[in-house]
């Protein structure tokens, strides 16, 4: 149902944004991108996926609390595509958002609200709304790296939560990025635009921080819900690391994204997809460890962070435009 719904919600969404005119420049940091391309991925992209969490979750308080501050994004978001906003007041109102929401819905599903986990959390959510923002320069990149950590917390949620009613809204996220990636793969027709990776960061980070803190912690936990974002916090830990390095703000744009570095060295769209998929398939397996013993994720984390490490000085070695 998510599929099909997005297939039409994204494919009107590209004809509205057709019309309005309301379209991405070329942009001279991405070389790949040299034509207008539609926006209003977002909009086509959430609309189903709210109306589908609502129609299989129910009217709940937490579901109207999700969704009023996801669509506060995805209205920031747009404006933004259409008349850029001071990278401050964006933040701030993402910051506003987060503190606001999640405390209310953590209180809304009847977890804890103690400020040791509620604090973190909202950090947590305030990143990757940022973090998917700065993933998306690449076609498909974003909502494919959005779609396999949603099927990763689907079965997180399913198996090991009890909160397992919640694995509708990942496997609905996961439904309607998978719709949008008809029209966003190689060579894209529509864009998510900050309307539609700031919403998808928040989704991904408040339902993240919903399943770490519904049940009592333990180290494959922490393990698990960090390993699904990583590639996103790669990407913040990559770029922060370079700007800064260049004396830049780390909001001010730059060549420095790991695919575009990976698209100086040669790499084509296509396989820069195809590699993020790979990663983002090791990273939802990473779902096991909740079945295995406990050594197990000592394992996987120090084989995680050698890899990262490695591609890390691998990538910082690919020399970029300033």
């Amino acid at each position: 149902a998510a599929f099909l719904a997005s297939i039409v919600s994204v494919w009107l969404a590209r004809y509205t944004a057709r019309r309005l005119n309301v379209k991405n420049d070329p942009n001279p940091i991405v070389e790949t991108h040299r034509q207008p391309v539609p926006y209003l991925g977002g909009v086509g992209v959430f609309l189903p996926f709210s109306i589908l969490l609502i129609l299989f979750c129910g009217p709940g308080t937490w579901v109207f609390l999700f969704l009023g501050a996801l669509w506060v994004l995805v209205i920031l978001g747009t404006i933004d595509d259409l008349h850029p906003l001071p990278w401050w007041l964006k933040l701030l109102i993402e910051a506003v958002v987060c503190s606001v929401s999640v405390p209310m819905i953590f209180s809304a599903l009847q977890i804890t609200n103690n400020p040791i986990f509620i604090i973190p959390a909202i950090l947590v959510v305030l990143l990757l709304t940022n973090g998917f923002n700065l993933i998306d320069v690449s076609d498909g990149l974003c909502c494919s790296v959005g779609a396999m950590i949603a099927i990763g917390l689907f079965w997180a949620f399913l198996f090991y939560s009890p909160l397992s009613r919640l694995d509708t809204a990942p496997l609905l996220l996961a439904g309607t990025l998978a719709g949008f990636g008809v029209f966003n793969k190689p060579k894209a027709s529509i864009y998510l635009g900050d309307g539609g990776s700031l919403p998808l960061g928040y989704t991904v980070g408040t339902l993240i921080v919903l399943w770490l803190f519904s049940s009592s912690l333990s180290l494959p936990r922490v393990i698990v819900s960090a390993s699904l974002p990583s590639l996103i916090f790669f990407e913040i830990a990559l770029l922060s690391f370079h700007r800064i390095r260049k004396g830049k703000s780390i909001f001010h744009g730059s060549p420095d994204h790991f695919a575009l570095r990976l698209a100086k060295h040669g790499w084509s769209v296509t396989g820069v997809l195809l590699a993020a998929l790979a990663v983002s398939s090791f990273l939802t397996a990473s779902i096991a460890l909740l079945w295995l013993p406990v050594f197990a994720s000592w394992i996987y984390a120090s084989s995680l962070l050698t890899f990262y490490a490695i591609s890390f000085r691998q990538l910082s070695r690919i020399k970029v435009d300033a």
